[in-house]
């Protein structure tokens, strides 16, 4: 639970000063960039197939798979909520392949 707590005042944190749009881009950029290089099937798919095709791989939210992708969160939860799937997208689909 530690993490989560980091994470969830980390977010809070870049929320309230205005950091969170570019933390996110960064976020995603790094985690399309490796499913790019190490699925590029999945890549190429289109948002909406890429989302539900990314739920059924990593068992995550088809919903938070499409924030985290594709939205700005309205509230810091929610921005925590699209960090946090996209590292898991990133450990699930990326990391397994590097290992």
């Amino acid at each position: 639970p530690r993490l989560l707590d980091h994470i969830r005042a980390s977010g809070m944190f870049h929320w309230s000063r205005g950091n969170a749009a570019q933390l996110l881009a960064a976020a995603r950029e790094a985690c399309l960039r490796g499913i790019a290089r190490n699925h590029p099937d999945l890549a190429g798919l289109r948002p909406e197939a890429q989302a539900r095709r990314f739920a059924e791989l990593t068992t995550l939210s088809a919903a938070d798979i499409e924030l985290a992708l594709r939205y700005m969160p309205g509230d810091p939860q929610q921005f925590t909520t699209a960090i946090r799937t996209l590292q898991a997208i990133d450990n699930r689909l990326n990391r397994k392949v590097r290992s």
